[in-house]
């Protein structure tokens, strides 16, 4: 996924990071990070306990990842795969807690 150009929103409780990092890593990806849902919104990130920009984002039809399927996606970048060499151990425990 190409993060370049999207207005993105972060919300919920993240498992992997705190979520003023995720925020660094979605403006390196290129994204702009925005702390509220509009129509103008492209994507919403949520961890657990999301509340109402989840609520806002599905009424709004817009796109939604978790915070795990984020990370997974950005494992796969090289510009961030070591610096989330933890967020791997913790997305594979993840995959492995749901087989």
């Amino acid at each position: 996924m190409d993060f370049d150009g999207l207005k993105v929103v972060l919300t919920g409780k993240f498992a992997t990071m705190k979520r003023s990092e995720a925020k660094k890593l979605m403006q390196e990806a290129g994204a702009t990070v925005s702390g509220s849902v509009s129509g103008k919104t492209n994507l919403l990130v949520h961890g657990a306990d999301a509340g109402s920009k989840l609520t806002k984002a599905q009424d709004l039809g817009l796109d939604i990842l978790t915070e795990l399927e984020l990370m997974e996606i950005l494992v796969e970048d090289e510009r961030f795969a070591d610096r989330l060499a933890d967020a791997a151990k913790v997305i594979a425990e993840q995959k492995a807690a749901r087989a």
